[in-house]
């Protein structure tokens, strides 16, 4: 009586897996790397021919992958709209324009400045902004 082969997890579904859970920490992008691995895991799983184990594996890590990947572009694009449409983006706006209307004929000025409560150098100048 034969034995039969002992079935091995499929180290693709493993990373696929890891690279879903490190996509919480990357906002999504670790996500898009444990898409690809868990479905060529999957299919690697499923020509093997039952050598290779880890399908549970693959598909928990694919569902966690495309999971973070829409929570990941959800929070981002609230973050974005909230920059730009925000108290921050009003602020943001205000600076840009004020460095705009900056006269080319002034000479370069370096001086400490504090907007948005951290301190910089306000660098105005007409090598700096283009009209």
């Amino acid at each position: 009586m034969t034995q039969p082969l002992p079935t091995r997890t499929s180290g693709l579904a493993v990373a696929g897996l890891v690279c879903g859970i490190v996509g919480l920490c990357t906002c999504g992008l670790g996500a898009i790397a444990g898409i690809v691995l868990n479905v060529a895991a999957l299919r690697r799983i499923a020509r093997s021919h039952g050598h290779l184990g880890g399908k549970g594996l693959a598909v928990a890590g694919l569902v966690v992958s495309i999971a973070t990947l829409v929570l990941g572009l959800i929070l981002g694009g609230g973050a974005a709209i909230y920059v730009i449409h925000g108290p921050l983006g009003d602020q943001v706006r205000e600076i840009l324009e004020n460095a705009k209307k900056a006269d080319d004929d002034s000479e370069f000025i370096a001086e400490p400045k504090e907007q948005l409560g951290l301190p910089y150098l306000s660098l105005t100048g007409p090598h700096l902004w283009p009209a």
